[in-house]
């Protein structure tokens, strides 16, 4: 559902985005609400965050299913402060695309609780802090876009979700990440990652051809 939205009907998305009627659970309204209160003004967010996903028109960049956010398309808006710990709590949500904004501050570790994410788009701001290993954990979870940042430490070693390994995409290139590269990384295919413009420590694993994989990038 997230790629045909995001990409195939981004303008629709932006613009409604609602089947059915709103359900929204108080933990929805509560990570609405937060977002609301961050970047509200910028995105012509009004009412009150229990109408959020109103049958007579969502608001801009949310798409709703059956009265829940299952899909939120935020990027370019150039939306600044940090994410809210309290969207950890859109336990429907699918997609969530806030790349190409001036985003800072961590990720917030209650992104482990998105249980049902599909997809993560987050480059290209300037987020910091480590990447959560519980993130990579996420077992729905086929993308994950973080390049471009100002994320450090380094990857986990273990834990991976299977479906991000198997069957999905990962991006961290241009952050500054450090330590050496976990084995799981070859596990994905050549064209399937791509971690360069950081600091990696050797030895790499053998995919990465002691630094001669670009999608690697060298080692110190």
């Amino acid at each position: 559902m997230w790629k045909t939205y995001l990409f195939g009907l981004a303008a629709v998305v932006l613009v409604c985005g609602c089947v059915g009627t709103s359900a929204l659970d108080a933990s929805e309204v509560t990570a609405l609400g937060a977002m609301q209160a961050q970047w509200g003004k910028a995105l012509g967010w009004t009412g009150s965050p229990e109408d959020a996903c109103a049958t007579d028109g969502a608001w801009r960049g949310l798409l709703c299913y059956s009265g829940h956010v299952v899909n939120i398309y935020l990027g370019g808006y150039s939306l600044s402060g940090s994410l809210p710990a309290a969207m950890g709590g859109l336990s429907h949500l699918e997609g969530l695309g806030m790349a190409f904004n001036a985003l800072d501050g961590p990720i917030p570790a209650s992104f482990a609780n998105l249980l049902k994410l599909n997809v993560l788009e987050l480059s290209s701001n300037a987020l910091t802090g480590t990447i959560p290993a519980s993130l990579l954990s996420l077992p729905s979870l086929e993308r994950l876009a973080l390049d471009t940042n100002f994320l450090s430490g380094s990857l986990p070693a273990h834990n991976i979700s299977t479906s991000l390994i198997s069957q999905g995409t990962f991006d961290a290139y241009r952050n500054e990440l450090d330590g050496t590269i976990p084995d799981w990384i070859c596990s994905m295919g050549s064209n399937k990652f791509d971690i360069s413009s950081n600091s990696w420590s050797c030895p790499q694993p053998a995919c990465c051809q002691n630094g001669s994989n670009s999608r690697c990038g060298p080692c110190l």
